[in-house]
């Protein structure tokens, strides 16, 4: 007997053919709703937040010392070019956590980038640059708040 000689066929595959329909467009739904694919709401990059400011020529950096970047930090590296000259220092860990830094400036024009790292990974980094104002003269040009 032929498919379109027995009763019921063309029915139930109709059926079939709208309920799976009506299934896949719920289940799209349902992935256009809830946003799987996309990031998280709730999470959110952790960001190394710097306030700079300054007085009598020294830069002062400040930063929250609890911040999970700063705590899982191993060491960072001062990378500054003040007066058109390139300089790197390391900054100790201990530094980093106390969550300030000064530095005087020499000259008019100052780029200050600050990494944090682990091991050998950048996981933070800030950068300034400064014009202007008069260069003050500097034995030191790295210490941390404490005078350190």
């Amino acid at each position: 007997m032929a498919a379109s000689q027995r009763p019921g066929i063309i029915p139930m595959t109709r059926l079939y053919l709208s309920l799976g329909s009506a299934l896949l467009a719920a289940v799209s739904f349902m992935i256009v709703l809830g946003e799987p694919l996309s990031p998280d709401r709730r999470y959110r990059p952790e960001t190394f937040a710097v306030k700079v400011s300054e007085a009598s020529g020294s830069l002062i950096l400040e930063w929250s010392p609890q911040s999970r970047l700063v705590q899982s930090a191993t060491g960072g590296v001062l990378e500054y070019v003040d007066g058109g000259t390139p300089h790197r220092d390391e900054v100790d860990v201990r530094v980093l956590r106390q969550g300030a830094l000064e530095y005087r400036r020499r000259s008019h024009e100052v780029l200050l980038r600050l990494l944090l790292l682990k091991k050998r990974d950048v996981i933070g980094q800030m950068s300034v640059r400064l014009t202007g104002a008069p260069a003050v003269a500097a034995q030191e040009t790295l210490t941390n708040r404490n005078g350190k």
